[in-house]
């Protein structure tokens, strides 16, 4: 991994070392090939290149469930596959669509085949087991020590601004894995993902005092804007 994030240009040196052009899709393969060739990487079977989606997302889950579901004690988890319906109870999503002269319309996004964004979206869940697995990864249960000491540590590295001015640099938030926030003075780790209608998200202090799990329709969950509600949740659970 160290060696692929150097290739990347994460650990690179310099002070614009960050700034240097990563590599696109195109070449991503060609930079696989060139991690697997170091001394010491361990090499994995190829797999298929037209494979599909419920044949590839079921071999992995089957390693997630090895790895994550079970260790986490997760009760109501799954991969919905090529399966666009949700299972149990749940709400309904709707996004705004704008249409050509302007105006906008709420579309019904309920039942939305995830399975192309099987590497971030194939897996639905619940608050309750979303809090059991921010209780496991912290408590170690998921991933070694290294590994965990990792996603509590941020690189002492500027988050370059997307204009490319150095005056609006910031300081790196992300882990490997997770982001830091503070609230206030109250330091928290977590992650937040979003589809189509649904804005979710987790997050917790290191000693587990706080936490806090959430789920919460958005029409423009895809925004770079943050969610004013999703805002006052983490304020009411961090910042008193």
């Amino acid at each position: 991994m160290a060696q692929l994030r150097r290739m990347l240009g994460v650990l690179k040196d310099g002070p614009d070392a960050g700034r240097s052009p990563q590599p696109t899709l195109a070449g991503l393969g060609a930079l696989v090939d060139e991690v697997r060739r170091q001394p010491g990487c361990r090499r994995r079977t190829p797999l298929p290149r037209r494979s599909g989606w419920v044949a590839r997302t079921a071999g992995g889950w089957a390693r997630r469930g090895r790895r994550v579901i079970t260790p986490a004690g997760l009760k109501d988890t799954y991969s919905g596959g090529n399966d666009p319906r949700i299972q149990g109870r749940h709400t309904r999503g709707y996004q705004a669509v704008k249409a050509k002269d302007g105006s906008s319309r709420f579309v019904d996004v309920t039942e939305w085949n995830q399975s192309i964004t099987w590497a971030s979206g194939d897996l639905i869940t619940t608050t309750a087991d979303l809090e059991r697995f921010s209780s496991a990864l912290f408590r170690g249960r998921v991933v070694p020590e290294p590994e965990l000491r990792l996603m509590f540590t941020v690189p002492d590295v500027p988050a370059y601004s997307p204009g490319g001015d150095p005056a609006k640099d910031r300081k790196a938030t992300y882990t490997s894995g997770l982001t830091r926030v503070e609230v206030g003075k109250t330091v928290v780790y977590g992650k937040t993902g979003g589809r189509y209608g649904y804005l979710n998200g987790f997050g917790a202090t290191p000693d587990r005092s706080r936490t806090v799990v959430y789920s919460v329709n958005s029409t423009d969950a895809k925004s770079e804007t943050p969610s004013p509600v999703v805002g006052r949740i983490i304020e009411a659970g961090f910042g008193r």
